[in-house]
């Protein structure tokens, strides 16, 4: 490809109102363009993209998936059909559409399992024809209200969805294991380091995120906003009771290439052990030595040992404080607090209303924990969890939003507390009335949960749940997700077949998706310096970048084209910059682009019969002579791509 021919528009800055972050470097380097109405993929761009794409293709037929492309726009009614599964959860945009003086209600984007259950009821109506595994390149909906200008929540986005139908859990959990081992391939072959994570506590059924490693370990725990609950029902934004501390804004992770509050929205974090390889997204990750379900109040209280887990009652009260009532005008929140009181947070206790399929339940945290919708979900059956609204708040505890506690609520409702709240002794909670806490609380004395649980967020120092090593907390982002569906929903989507004794059985399904704009974000954003991108030699749009110095040279243009005829000839991907422009220039956009190999072919070394070539990653510079060169650089990128000499 010649660059004078290719619609290959650089920029030397960043167009104004981007706000730096991988897209800067995407747009500039002339893949995409920002425009009024988001993320236009140009020539190069769309070069990557097909090479994702190629690439997996060949990983899914590999792992036996075949390809289909089904219909953009669902309609909502098509979800309806199928009871339990809410359509406003699947990653769709909702979009009406009048036909024939009739308004239909479509989700564009997101997943298609209903389609699919449309499409294939006749043909899965045989064990014979089981198990089967589809893929499609299709689109990601997009969140309502994201930045136009964030490539990773950009509307539309392209993705792969891959669905599986099978007729046993083993089946099932063979396909998925491969499914995600072929996923685990894709990401070591863009050279993107990553983690597996969980995201279900207890890992029944299966369900994983593939994220790639923004940043790891202590240095890079907070992220300047806590990652979105994976809960079925995201919790809604209303202040936690008593506050919550603002996390310390992160250093910078040995993996952080940038910072930027506004990319912060889309990652998410990770709890990991080094020593065992747990893995789990925060929210969902379990903290060694606790019980896996609920545990009553009175069990915890008395002592008890539940579930091998040693549920320790809290140890006797010293220098137990008398209870007393403290005036904090207008402090709602733990920072507000704890300054207001000169007391750290952790000798406080959040008490957090929550609906819980609709029914109030008063949740307690410690003060420098994060409650965790997950788990809390998870852990007692719950299908819709969400923040209760002031008015409920108030009518349950009489107090405004931000001064409930666990004492002397005004309507009995269910007390859940996490397992670091059995320790609770001389503690601040709220009061239960405007401008006021209660100082000296005591657990047992002055108050009894119902249950105890794990019910908060892991932090770095807890305990591994599989091994005697500790936690650490990383940030990444999610490029893939992949979970098996549990039973009950496979059947809602009327999927049944015959095994060999005519019996009707369940189809069991699982659903993967890879988010190809995403992988496209992480590249740029792991694999740059301050000159520009740094394409993996096995991913870059070209293998070669020839730039020829004195295109008005007619023997010198010859020789260049000649050189690029010979590369091409050989399978390789080359652009031949034959730009009129002054030799700064082009180097310039030779780094910018990110090219692997450099060759320059300028009047003076073609006078001396060489040319000189350079590897971007490393900035080395070598001579070679002109009369060699074809088959010496043929070696080098074959060699540096783990090809097969030849």
């Amino acid at each position: 490809m010649r660059w004078t021919k290719a619609f290959l528009p650089t920029l030397k800055e960043a167009p104004s109102g981007m706000r730096g972050g991988p897209e800067e470097w995407l747009v500039r380097a002339g893949l995409l363009s920002l425009t009024t109405a988001g993320y236009a993929w140009l020539p190069l761009g769309i070069r990557i993209l097909r090479k994702l794409q190629e690439k997996l293709r060949y990983l899914l037929m590999e792992a036996g998936a075949q390809e289909i492309h089904l219909p953009i726009l669902v309609p909502v009614s098509l979800w309806d059909r199928f009871g339990g599964h809410s359509w406003e959860d699947q990653a769709g945009l909702p979009l009406d559409l009048v036909q024939s003086e009739r308004k239909t209600r479509y989700l564009l984007g997101g997943w298609q399992e209903p389609l699919l259950a449309e499409l294939l009821a006749g043909w899965l109506s045989s064990y014979r024809n089981l198990p089967l595994v589809l893929f499609q390149f299709g689109r990601i909906g997009g969140v309502e209200g994201a930045s136009l200008g964030s490539l990773a929540e950009a509307p539309l986005r392209p993705a792969v969805q891959v669905y599986g139908f099978h007729k046993t859990a083993d089946s099932l959990r063979t396909s998925y294991q491969h499914l995600l081992q072929q996923l685990e391939e894709l990401l070591e072959w863009l050279e993107l380091p990553y983690w597996a994570a969980q995201t279900e506590p207890f890992g029944e059924p299966s369900a994983h995120k593939l994220l790639v490693q923004v940043s790891q370990g202590e240095e890079a725990v907070a992220s300047p906003a806590p990652p979105a609950p994976t809960a079925p029902q995201a919790a809604k934004s209303v202040p936690e009771t008593g506050g919550s501390p603002v996390p310390a804004e992160p250093t910078e992770g040995r993996l952080r290439p940038f910072r930027s509050r506004r990319q912060a929205t889309f990652l998410e974090e990770v709890a990991f052990c080094s020593q065992c390889g747990y893995t789990a997204v925060r929210p969902s990750a379990r903290i060694g030595g606790r019980a896996a379900k609920p545990v009553s109040g009175d069990s915890v209280l008395a002592g008890s040992s539940v579930q091998s887990v040693p549920t320790d009652a809290p140890p006797p009260i010293a220098d137990a404080e008398a209870v007393r009532s403290v005036p904090t005008p207008g402090a709602r929140t733990i920072e507000e607090v704890t300054a207001f009181l000169a007391r750290p947070a952790s000798q406080f206790l959040k008490t957090l209303i929550y609906l819980a399929d609709g029914k109030p339940v008063a949740v307690l945290i410690r003060g420098d924990h994060q409650a965790s919708p997950t788990k809390i979900c998870r852990a007692f059956g719950i299908s819709r969890l969400e923040m209760a609204n002031p008015a409920t708040i108030e009518h349950v505890t009489g107090a405004p939003v931000g001064f409930s506690g666990p004492v002397g609520l005004k309507e009995r409702i269910p007390i859940w507390a996490d397992w670091d709240v059995r320790n609770a002794q001389n503690v601040v909670v709220g009061a239960n009335q405007a401008d006021a806490h209660l100082v000296g609380v005591c657990i047992g004395r002055d108050f009894q949960p119902d249950f105890f649980a794990d019910l908060r967020m892991a932090m770095p120092g807890d305990p591994c749940p599989q091994c005697p090593a500790t936690l650490q907390i990383g940030t990444g982002l999610s490029v893939a997700e992949a979970r098996c569906l549990p039973p009950e929903a496979s059947q809602q989507l009327g999927l049944r077949f015959h095994d060999p004794q005519e019996q009707l059985q369940p189809v069991l399904v699982h659903r993967l998706q890879i988010d190809l704009a995403r992988l496209l974000w992480a590249m740029a954003a792991l694999h740059q310096d301050q000159q520009g991108l740094l394409w993996p030699e096995r991913f870059a749009p070209f293998d070669i970048l020839l730039v020829c110095l004195a295109p008005e040279d007619e023997a010198i243009r010859k020789a260049a084209e000649e050189l690029s005829a010979a590369w091409q000839a050989a399978g390789l991907e080359v652009l031949l910059d034959d730009r009129p422009l002054r030799p700064g220039v082009k180097f310039f956009d030779a780094d910018l682009v990110g090219v692997p190999w450099r060759v320059v072919l300028g009047p003076k070394n073609y006078q001396q019969g060489q040319l000189e070539l350079k590897h971007r990653r490393t900035g080395q510079k070598q001579l070679i002579p002109l009369a060699d060169a074809v088959s010496l650089i043929i070696e080098k990128v074959r060699k540096a791509k783990g090809y097969p000499s030849e």
